[in-house]
């Protein structure tokens, strides 16, 4: 049996409040003219980014790939199927791999064995089966943990995202929002007027609650018709998936862990390019997620160990007996996984290009060179495009262009 998503994107709706703006998980939505209509097409596009958002948490790849594992366990099966429940949680500690956060095991529709903490989103369930086929349980597990959620919804949307039980706010560090859950629409919150957006989620195991979005009524971007306004706060969602790759929490342990490593510095100080080079492929290895290494010393490359499309680099001063010896340009996500994330979250096409010729991109095979921002005309389709100028690896301009 395949897995199932509660309450997933598929049957939600995000509703932009009194003004008659309903928009569905593809993000179409009519919006009237003036400040409350751009207002509200704002709010609009930030709420299908919530959408998507919780719809990875729920049903992503990450989700697929981790109901894989387990119902590919074998030592999983026979241990449920024979009722040891010390082999099944040692069974499931060993499927963990700090993907699944929470798993439940139901054998004959009761609780087997629970591994795992903390609050979770968007559970998913399926069956476990023998070598012969024959059900011997189920699993519930969630990948996303609400706190963790939280934190990246706000820092892609940039307004304050909350979850609500029971129509009270779970407390939450990253939670932000009034005490009770406000009715999709106009509100004022600490003195500032917002407009409500309310998408309707699951808590693991199960249980209704809702994930609350405040979008300011003023100040953000406003463009001369609905989609160049949503174009302009998508592209402002592309830019803060771009600078959680230069600062985000991945870049600051990559950073920590990097200039904090003897080995790689004792390397640097001689020189000695082959040990380097091993302390490079050590990081790979950690769960850091590091995805190129170069190195500096006396202002000249001394290695380079990595994927050759990477971008957002990192200077890292590396130091040793209290002097700086050299410097590390690291980066923790290459082209193909920046590209990913921006489609995924906004949902538009994204082209890079490097010195005005095409790197990569999902419009295939997408203009050759950079399109100026406003309407684009492509292979007889028209698009809004956005563009912004990030760095590529080790340097160098590279822009990045989103077409909706």
């Amino acid at each position: 049996m395949s897995h199932r998503a509660h309450r997933t994107l598929a049957t939600a709706v995000i509703c932009a409040g009194s003004l008659g703006g309903c928009a569905s998980p593809s993000g179409d939505a009519a919006a009237p003219g003036g400040q409350a209509g751009c207002a509200q097409t704002a709010a609009g596009a930030l709420g299908t980014v919530l959408g998507r958002l919780y719809s990875a948490s729920a049903a992503g790849s990450n989700v697929g790939e981790a109901i894989k594992r387990v119902q590919g366990s074998a030592p999983l099966t026979r241990a449920v199927g024979r009722g040891d429940r010390a082999a099944t949680r040692l069974a499931l500690n060993r499927l963990l791999k700090g993907q699944i956060l929470r798993i439940r095991i139901l054998r004959a529709g009761r609780l087997f064995v629970e591994v795992g903490s903390g609050q979770a989103l968007g559970p998913s369930s399926g069956d476990l089966r023998g070598p012969s086929g024959r059900v011997v349980g189920r699993f519930i597990l969630a990948v996303q943990g609400t706190h963790s959620f939280l934190s990246l919804a706000r820092a892609l949307t940039g307004v304050p995202v909350g979850i609500y039980a029971g129509g009270r706010l779970m407390p939450d560090p990253a939670a932000g929002g009034p005490t009770r859950l406000a009715a999709s629409g106009p509100l004022t919150w600490h003195g500032q007027r917002f407009r409500a957006l309310t998408l309707a989620a699951t808590l693991y195991p199960s249980g209704p609650i809702d994930i609350s979005m405040l979008v300011p009524s003023s100040g953000g971007p406003c463009g001369a018709s609905t989609q160049e306004t949503r174009a302009l706060v998508l592209g402002m969602v592309a830019r803060r998936i771009y600078q959680g790759e230069l600062s985000g929490s991945a870049v600051q342990a990559a950073v920590r862990h990097v200039s904090a490593s003897r080995r790689f510095s004792r390397a640097i100080a001689r020189g000695d390019r082959a040990e380097a080079r091993a302390s490079i492929i050590a990081f790979f290895t950690t769960h850091l997620h590091v995805v190129r290494v170069r190195v500096l010393r006396g202002g000249r490359p001394l290695v380079d160990v990595g994927g050759p499309a990477v971008l957002a680099p990192v200077s890292v001063p590396i130091r040793r007996g209290g002097r700086q010896i050299g410097v590390a340009v690291i980066a923790v996500q290459d082209d193909a996984g920046y590209v990913k994330l921006v489609h995924r979250f906004t949902g538009a096409k994204v082209v890079l290009y490097r010195d005005g010729q095409r790197v990569m991109g999902t419009l295939h095979p997408g203009p050759r060179s950079p399109p100026p921002d406003g309407e684009v005309s492509y292979h007889g389709h028209s698009f809004r495009s956005y563009s912004f100028t990030g760095t590529a690896f080790p340097s160098g301009p590279l822009q990045i262009s989103l077409f909706f």
